[in-house]
C-alpha cells in the first residue's frame, strides 16, 4: 500500500491494514522523519516472515569477522538489529544511525518476531 492510499486512511484502518499482513510483517512510522546519507525515511517496512536460515548463518558470519559473537542470539542487540535490516532490506548502517527512541522499538518488535516461535 503507498504512503498516498495511507494518508488517505484513518489510523485505525491504517492498523487494521497492517495487522491484515501478518505479525510477520512490521511497519514502522519514525516519530519524526529520518535522514541518512541523503534519503529520508518516514517509514520502514520489515519483512520478518520473508528471512531464512541463511540469513541467520549470514549474521553471524558478518558478526565473527568483526570479532563479535552473540552467545544468546535472541538477547544481543547487535545480532537482532542485523537480522531486522536484513528484514527491512536495508544496510545495518541505517539502522545504527537511528534516533534511540525508534531503534528501541524496532529491536523491540524484531526480538518478539523471533521469540515467538518458541
Amino acid at each position: 500500500m503507498s504512503s498516498v492510499e495511507k494518508a488517505d486512511m484513518t489510523e485505525e484502518q491504517v492498523r487494521a491494514e497492517e495487522s491484515a499482513q501478518g505479525a510477520d510483517v512490521y511497519v514502522h512510522k519514525f516519530r519524526k522523519p529520518f535522514t541518512w546519507e541523503g534519503e529520508t525515511y518516514e517509514e520502514l517496512k520489515f519483512n520478518f516472515g520473508g528471512l531464512t536460515a541463511a540469513d541467520m548463518e549470514g549474521v553471524e558470519d558478518e558478526m565473527a569477522a568483526d570479532n563479535r559473537y552473540a552467545i544468546i542470539p535472541e538477547y544481543s542487540t547487535a545480532y537482532v538489529m542485523r537480522l531486522a535490516a536484513k528484514a527491512a532490506k536495508v544496510h545495518i548502517s541505517l539502522l545504527e544511525h537511528l534516533p534511540l527512541y525508534d531503534g528501541n522499538i524496532i529491536r523491540r518488535k524484531a526480538r518478539a518476531f523471533f521469540m515467538s516461535g518458541e
